[in-house]
């Protein structure tokens, strides 16, 4: 979610002029953000960010690593058992089976794209994981 800056430096006047003392990473990049304040735009990328502790928007947050396996499975079961039904009720013509086939392999569909884009998330995120464990706090 991206912020507007005026927005993101005027909310907390008294963070936003402190300095982060730990390593936080931004969610887009990477990017260390440690030294930097608690709100506001990552040097590297650009994007906003809000590290104070109770909000972390666009921070990389390490528990947030998982594989989507559940949305991959749900997304190939519905989308095979929709299209296992829809030969069927197409011939003959099953007007109550059709909208439920079709609505099956819809779900099924719906839950693969998201699927593919929590993979992508997390394939960043692994990347972000792997750079946040070279670095060392000081």
């Amino acid at each position: 979610m991206m912020m507007d800056s005026n927005f993101a430096h005027t909310t907390d006047p008294m963070l936003s002029e402190q300095q982060l003392k730990y390593s936080v990473y931004c969610a887009t990049c990477g990017y260390n953000l440690r030294h930097a304040s608690y709100v506001g735009r990552c040097p590297e990328c650009g994007s906003d960010y809000n590290a104070r502790p109770l909000k972390l928007e666009n921070i990389f947050v390490e528990g947030a690593l998982r594989f989507p396996s559940s949305e991959v499975f749900i997304g190939l079961f519905c989308t095979l058992i929709g299209g296992w039904l829809v030969p069927g009720a197409i011939n003959p013509v099953s007007f109550l089976m059709l909208p439920i086939a079709v609505i099956m392999v819809l779900i099924g569909l719906a839950h693969l794209v998201t699927a593919y884009r929590r993979f992508i998330k997390y394939l960043r995120y692994r990347s972000i994981l792997k750079r946040s464990q070279e670095e060392k706090d000081d």
